[in-house]
């Protein structure tokens, strides 16, 4: 079920009471973090009393977080010993690399890669088949290789310019109407990232149309 504040629950054979629960430390599960004082952690986990594996150290005003991990690690060499920003890192490392929902996003972002290149692709054949007559006049009154496949690339092009922003705005919608209780992070370089991935997905999608149109002769144009 689901502990209220106040509740009685039971860890590893040890009752325990629900002292509250924090905020913004993980969407995906409210039991992924518990805090107790050492004592109780060490019942629970049935853990030696001579020995920790995890200790927080506080850094002296003025003082570089790098340089005392730096001295901590030639003094303990035998432990590892990392930043704040380091440690978040992992986590993240973790969650999108080991975890269910990493797998899940990742299959789902190469899912969704996939039909979108699918849908460019049948869209731009589909325009080609439908112009076919076009580009053999283009071909007949001199059109090079390259004035095709710059006219195709365009259209790939306006084909990502105008999806972007709509998957942008659905991003928007999404990380709006789930409010502050999930985080969705969208740092610079992932817009960037996913702009950039955007235009590689559609320039290959018109590969199909950009073959079929360079195989087109220009005697189409007097076919009946």
């Amino acid at each position: 079920g689901i502990p209220e504040p106040g509740d009685r629950i039971e860890i590893s054979g040890q009752i325990a009471v629900v002292a509250g629960f924090l905020e913004g430390m993980n969407p995906h599960s409210h039991f992924y973090y518990m805090f107790a004082n050492i004592d109780d952690v060490r019942a629970y986990t049935r853990f030696p009393q001579d020995r920790v594996t995890f200790v927080a150290v506080g850094v002296a005003p003025g003082q570089s977080p790098e340089t005392v991990r730096d001295r901590l690690q030639q003094r303990m060499p035998e432990v590892m010993v990392f930043t704040k920003k380091q440690l978040h890192q992992m986590e993240l490392r973790y969650f999108e690399r080991r975890s269910p929902v990493g797998v899940v996003f990742g299959m789902g972002t190469v899912l969704a890669a996939l039909i979108g290149a699918g849908i460019v692709g049948v869209t731009l054949y589909s325009s080609v088949m439908d112009r076919l007559r076009e580009f053999g006049t283009l071909k007949a009154i001199g059109a090079s290789r390259g004035n095709l496949l710059r006219l195709l690339g365009a259209q790939a092009v306006l084909f990502a310019v105008a999806g972007y922003p709509l998957g942008l705005l659905a991003f928007a919608l999404v990380r709006h109407l789930s409010g502050p209780s999930v985080s969705m992070p969208a740092p610079l370089w992932l817009l960037s990232s996913v702009a950039a991935a955007t235009l590689l997905v559609c320039g290959a999608a018109s590969a199909v149309a950009i073959r079929r149109v360079l195989r087109v002769e220009p005697a189409i144009v007097f076919r009946g």
